[in-house]
């Protein structure tokens, strides 16, 4: 007897599965209800709370059942535990204060109906995967298996031109906070799709996913470009998606001096920009930054205002200024750069960048963007010390005479004159770098009374600028 009841069992636990109306249920003997779950999985968004549908049936009052939700072998750590009339505090911690009972539907009877459904709230993507939905009286019980699908919309795709020497234009895609893992697709304005250079996808403690791509193209590729972040869902219109777009019509003009700024160390210079044909630049985007480091700048404004994203050296020492007295500033046109102590280091080319760009999310039919840019050269220098010197007697009669000074930027140049203005040979020179980046240098020559009764060591930079330094030498000669 006890043979013929353990292969009915069997039986009844094999052949257990979707009902006629699509749900699954299963049960054991001896059986009075079955526990009844959706068939397809339930889909959720991170953040939100979602109703997971569980109940008994035939209909019958389920207060006086154990109800039991739990996830993967977690019997005896459940997600929610209700037993004896009321909800029990014996719960898996991450859902603490997040689970409860709830109706499935507006109809629904609640417990007394047999409804046993979970409310969950405050969605992770942890959360994803099957939970257990377990029912037990005093003749019957049961357990059934829910899925739930965890999706995450991430933000609008950010979008960083940069233009490249070969006329193209690079376009770098950023997008944050998506799950399940997104694809992304670039597409031209007559919907034909761009091959991309790239892209890289990572995870965060978050468990979202960014995404980062980027592409080469040129007008000849398209006026207009599209980013389109997305994720495949089951539900119509079977993706959801994000997508901006930019325009590569270029109509902006910024214009730079054409000769190279020169500046001391240790002043402040302006750096001279401006728009032309001259028009408000509040809106725009302007972007200073040296060589290769667009997206760590010297000076970033944006959305109306200066940006905390700088090129650490920068920080505290840059501006938007006026380049002239006559200058109307933002509403102007004029972007110029101001440049507060200046360095040895701030030598060479600065970048000035001007963007405009408007974007139509999501249908992207209409998009202009204008964008220009042009380099212009800070000449740093620094006028050293006054040459000192230094006179030896020699054992024929000449006077060697050293010439040093320290502080110069760039390396300057020695040279040595007599008193009637005839150039000297020196005996040699040398030159020094610091920590500073400033130049040192040491020069030497030796003359005698009828080479000169007045020498001159001069130091100078390209610009013309000098310092010299003098001796008269007939008093030391005679006292040698």
């Amino acid at each position: 007897m006890l043979s013929i009841i353990i292969v009915v069992v069997n039986l009844l636990i094999e052949t257990s599965g979707k009902n006629m109306l699509g749900f699954h249920s299963v049960s054991w003997l001896p059986m009075s209800f079955t526990v009844v779950v959706p068939g397809d999985p339930i889909a959720a968004h991170v953040g939100s709370t979602v109703i997971v549908p569980c109940w008994i049936s035939p209909p019958e009052n389920a207060e006086a059942l154990e109800i039991r939700w739990y996830r993967h072998d977690q019997f005896s750590n459940p997600v929610l535990l209700y037993n004896h009339g009321k909800l029990q505090d014996v719960q898996e911690e991450p859902y603490r204060n997040r689970t409860s009972l709830a109706l499935r539907s507006d109809q629904s009877g609640g417990l007394k109906d047999g409804d046993v459904s979970l409310q969950l709230e405050k969605l992770r993507v942890q959360d994803e995967g099957s939970f257990h939905c377990y029912v037990t009286g005093e003749s019957s019980y049961g357990s059934e298996e829910v899925v739930l699908k965890i999706t995450a919309l991430g933000s609008a795709p950010v979008l960083f031109p940069k233009p490249l020497d070969d006329g193209r234009v690079n376009i770098s895609c950023r997008s944050s906070g998506w799950h399940p893992e997104p694809s992304v697709s670039w597409t031209s304005d007559d919907g034909r799709s761009l091959r991309p250079g790239g892209s890289s996808h990572s995870r965060g403690a978050d468990e979202l996913f960014s995404v980062h791509s980027w592409t080469a193209v040129s007008l000849s590729d398209a006026q207009l470009v599209s980013c389109s972040v997305s994720l495949r869902t089951g539900e119509s219109p079977g993706f959801l998606l994000k997508r901006v777009c930019v325009c590569l019509s270029v109509s902006l003009t910024v214009v730079v001096p054409g000769d190279p700024i020169a500046a001391h160390v240790g002043s402040t210079v302006i750096v001279p920009c401006w728009i032309s044909p001259p028009e408000n630049a509040e809106a725009l985007e302007i972007r200073w930054y040296r060589h290769d480091q667009f997206s760590n700048p010297v000076l970033l404004y944006n959305h109306g205002k200066l940006q905390d994203v700088q090129e650490e050296p920068y920080r505290n020492r840059t501006s938007l200024a006026l380049r002239s007295d006559q200058s109307g500033g933002l509403k102007d046109g004029d972007v110029s750069l101001r440049l507060e102590k200046l360095r040895v280091q701030d030598d060479g080319s600065f970048r000035c960048y001007c963007f405009k760009q408007y974007t139509y999310y999501p249908a992207c039919s209409f998009c202009v963007r204008r964008r220009s840019e042009h380099l212009s050269l800070l000449l740093s220098s620094a006028l050293g010390s006054a040459p000192v010197l230094f006179p030896k007697p020699l054992d024929d009669g000449r006077v060697n005479i050293s010439c040093r000074s320290r502080g110069w930027y760039p390396e300057p140049s020695v040279s040595w004159t007599s008193d009637d203005g005839r150039a000297f040979r020196p005996g040699g020179s040398s030159h020094s770098r610091g920590a500073d980046e400033m130049f040192s240098v040491h020069s030497w020559t030796a003359v005698s009374l009828s080479d000169a009764q007045l020498v001159s060591c001069s130091v100078s930079l390209r610009t013309g600028e000098l310092k010299e330094g003098r001796l008269h030498i007939q008093g030391i000669v005679s006292s040698g």
